[in-house]
């Protein structure tokens, strides 16, 4: 039995099944269908059972870097520490050269 899966995820596949449905004005025996469908590629994605092509892995990294909070938090790891060095760098010798 696959193990279940987040209430956060569960609600999110829930979330993007009903948006597809508004968008493509589905029924609701289509919204389910939909639903099971992106759930179960979940699951096969999560389990190693479905192999992520090449295609899945450009659209899995464009959305990653697509949302703003995680592409916010990548450049902090990366740019924030060379900011604060390059800055007190700078101004590490000021408090002497005022005295």
């Amino acid at each position: 039995m696959p193990e279940p899966l987040t209430p956060e995820t569960s609600r999110k596949l829930d979330d993007a099944a009903r948006a597809l449905s508004r968008k493509h004005r589905l029924d609701k025996s289509a919204f389910g269908e939909l639903l099971a469908r992106m759930e179960s590629k979940l699951r096969s994605y999560l389990s190693g059972s479905e192999k992520l092509t090449e295609e899945d892995a450009f659209v899995l990294v464009r959305e990653h870097f697509g949302d703003a909070e995680n592409l916010r938090k990548l450049l902090r790891k990366v740019h924030a520490p060379e900011r604060c060095i390059a800055y007190a760098g700078r101004f590490a010798g000021l408090p002497a050269a005022r005295m």
